[in-house]
């Protein structure tokens, strides 16, 4: 009942409809819900604040990754691939969060087989995966940025500050759990979108580097996905 909910109110708000406030009853036969009642306010829902309970403060960067995770899970993100040029949408990320990163002192170092290398993805969820990667830095990184490409992998590399080493086991584990700081949701997500796209994505730890290699798919004329030891090390 409650996945059925989820996905009802998924697909009105994706077409620009309202969610009614309403009491709604599960019919396991038909495998939907129907309403029973509605509430037009809170007061009819009898709602009564708690005194010993302070105000909860909602962190929106949170609640549209949650949302993005939830539509990618359940396959309503439209992504169309084609070969994409992997350097247009990583200077637009890099420009986009360059404030961050020249207050934190992070001078990107990018290390590009050739500059007009491209990729099987789609644009947009490229320059998402991006943006993700770099905000996990800017969260984790003790310093450093080191973005490098060659044969179907792209490979982001940076020291980690001391003692994060643990936020990333549930990425290893495939867990979409946020844990300090927004690691867990965060490289979900790019697992997610990798995965969409036909690619793959791993990560490893070699002393205090952290690297997630981007293995992308060579296309829908393809044999096979770059290996992780074919990715480009970085510094």
């Amino acid at each position: 009942a409650i996945e059925g909910e989820r996905e009802r109110q998924i697909e009105l708000l994706e077409e620009g409809k309202a969610v009614v406030q309403e009491t709604r009853r599960w019919d396991d036969n038909k495998e939907s819900s129907y309403a029973m009642r509605s509430k037009e306010d809170a007061q009819d829902y009898r709602y009564f604040p708690e005194p010993d309970l302070g105000a909860i403060v909602v962190d929106e960067e949170l609640l549209e990754e949650l949302f993005l995770y939830t539509r990618l899970r359940g396959g309503a993100f439209p992504m169309e691939c084609r070969k994409t040029a992997v350097l247009p949408p990583l200077w637009d990320a890099l420009a986009e969060f360059y404030p961050q990163l020249d207050g934190a002192g992070i001078r990107p170092d990018l290390q590009f087989d050739r500059e007009d290398m491209q990729v099987w993805a789609s644009p947009e969820a490229l320059g998402r995966v991006y943006r993700n990667l770099i905000a996990n830095t800017l969260r984790h990184g003790g310093g450093g940025l080191t973005v490098s490409g060659g044969q179907g992998t792209v490979c982001f590399s940076n020291v980690l500050l001391p003692g994060v080493e643990h936020l990333f086991d549930r990425f290893y584990q495939g867990s979409p759990a946020r844990g300090e700081g927004g690691a867990g949701l965060g490289l979900s997500i790019v697992r997610e979108l990798m995965e969409q796209m036909g690619g793959r994505v791993s990560a490893r730890i070699d002393g205090d580097i952290l690297r997630i290699m981007l293995m992308f798919s060579p296309g829908p004329d393809s044999r096979a996905i770059p290996h992780e030891g074919d990715a480009p090390g970085g510094g």
